[in-house]
């Protein structure tokens, strides 16, 4: 139990206004009063200040106390807690005291963590700023990198458009070295036709100068004999000189058909080979084209997702940077304007590529066209040197014609040598002693001056043509004649001379294989 004068007068807690309330005790170090405000304690706080100040006053009415001095009031908390203990109250002043001192100092760290906080924001704020600077000049690097890859691909196609132009120029080079192979083989077909009028211009002269040679063979024997051995010799060089020249010529015609035809094959192939590189070159053009394309848009979706994590991240930062609103909206505004950039270069470069592919696909579809073309002048071609090829079968197979002429004269030739030897077989006795003895005699004619042959030939026709051979007697060749070697070379080539030309005169005047000969 407590005295009366150890009891102190306390002025118990008042309520100054709803959110606050003040405690004002000596017993304190420094005598004021205390005043906390609740709008600085929590809720939790606020109920537990309270019930600690219930609990406190009743048990100091519980307990037995002297009689105390209070202050009347008229709210009734301050009534209940009149006869509350001074220690108690003390106690629970200095707690609340010392917890006060925390929450001042719990709130100077929240306003010292606000302030860090909103230091932060506006670093945060910065660095997007510079984030957005960054991709400003990427953008306008990117700018600058589709506006030199748009002029790197105008001079590709300028290339492009001056490398078809140099084939084209080529290819008309090319038809200009045709014009001239076919203008050179159109030469070569005239020459041939030429030749062919040269050999019937010559089969013509010969027979002019079969009828010149029988009609002159009556006066002219000597020149008859000649000519005959002439004529022989030059069927036979005629015959091998024909030959040699058929071969050659086929030989020629062959070679240079078969060249010009390997040089144009040849030709083609390496033109059709050099397109088909030019169609693998443009379709890895396309293929690269694709895989820009690819990777622009794989660029342009980064950006995408950077816009969007930025516009998040300004989303985020809008309650803390009040203040940069205007400017968010305003770096809003340039990505959507650079997103709206990007898509029209994206779809401008999608119709460049399709307009491309297009224009490849008609100079692919227009070089296939003038490949076909090439192929099908080729077959003409080789139309054109099968009917050149015709015509030089038709060339020889008239030259096979002349041939057969100079085979027939041949032929006779046989037939008149047979003829001698069965008309040598039928001569009178005379002749046939003159055989058994191994001389042969023949009639002694006077032959003249050997500086006149042309009288002395006319004289031997004469006397050829008066004389028949089975007139001749035994008797005579042994009072007239001479034995064949005992005649000089001149009279002997004579003799021979007259002989042939007896025999011109006598079997070849009827001869039906040589009217057939001088017809042809």
């Amino acid at each position: 139990m407590h005295s009366g004068s150890d009891i102190k007068p306390v002025v118990l807690p008042r309520l100054r206004s709803p959110n606050s309330f003040s405690i004002s005790t000596p017993h304190l170090p420094d005598g004021r009063s205390v005043s906390i405000p609740l709008n600085t304690l929590s809720p939790q706080q606020q109920t537990g200040l309270r019930g600690m100040l219930a609990s406190a006053s009743l048990n100091n009415a519980a307990g037995a106390s002297p009689q105390r001095t209070t202050d009347t009031h008229d709210d009734p908390l301050l009534a209940s807690l009149a006869q509350s203990d001074l220690g108690v109250v003390r106690t629970v002043a200095e707690n609340y005291y010392a917890k006060y001192k925390e929450s001042v100092t719990e709130n100077a760290q929240l306003r010292a963590s606000l302030q860090q906080h909103e230091t932060d924001s506006l670093q945060v704020i910065h660095f997007l700023e510079d984030k957005l600077k960054e991709m400003q000049t990427e953008a306008t690097v990117y700018k600058d990198g589709m506006t030199q890859l748009l002029d790197d691909h105008r001079r590709a196609e300028e290339a492009l458009q001056q490398r078809y132009g140099e084939m084209i120029r080529e290819r008309d080079a090319q038809l200009a070295s045709y014009a001239t192979v076919t203008a050179k083989l159109h030469d070569d077909l005239q020459h041939a036709s030429r030749y062919v009028q040269q050999r019937q211009q010559h089969t013509a002269a010969l027979q002019q100068l079969q009828q010149e040679l029988s009609e002159l063979a009556a006066s002219h024997e000597k020149e008859l004999a000649a000519l005959h051995f002439q004529t022989v010799d030059r069927k036979l060089k005629l015959i091998a000189l024909e030959r040699a020249m058929r071969a050659e010529f086929d030989a020629l015609v062959e070679a240079r058909a078969t060249k010009a035809l390997e040089e144009r094959f040849q030709n083609v192939l390496e033109r059709a080979r050099n397109l088909e590189g030019e169609k693998m070159m443009l379709t890895r053009n396309l293929q690269d084209l694709m895989l820009l394309t690819s990777q622009l848009d794989a660029e342009r979706k980064q950006i995408r997702r950077e816009a969007a994590v930025q516009q998040q991240a300004q989303k985020a930062l809008r309650n803390h940077a009040l203040a940069r609103g205007r400017l968010k909206e305003q770096a809003d505004l340039k990505a959507y304007q650079l997103e709206e950039r990007l898509r029209e270069v994206t779809a401008r470069h999608k119709r460049q590529m399709a307009e491309t592919e297009a224009r490849y696909e008609a100079r692919i579809t227009s070089l296939q066209e003038e490949m076909k073309a090439t192929r099908n002048s080729l077959l003409n071609h080789r139309a054109e040197l099968q009917q050149m090829r015709q015509l030089t079968a038709k060339v020889v197979g008239e030259r096979s014609e002349l041939e057969n002429f100079f085979h027939t004269a041949l032929a006779d030739c046989q037939r008149y040598r047979q003829s001698m030897g069965t008309a040598a077989s039928s001569n009178p006795p005379a002749a046939s002693l003159a055989g058994s003895r191994g001389e042969t005699m023949v009639e002694k004619v006077d032959w003249g001056s050997s500086d006149n042959p042309t009288h002395s030939g006319g004289d031997v026709a004469a006397s050829a043509t008066s004389v028949p051979p089975t007139s001749i007697s035994v008797a005579s060749l042994k009072s007239n004649g001479a034995y064949f070697e005992d005649l000089s070379w001149k009279d002997k080539e004579k003799v021979i001379k007259a002989l042939l030309f007896f025999l011109n005169a006598n079997y070849y005047k009827n001869s039906p294989a040589l009217d057939c000969g001088t017809q042809e």
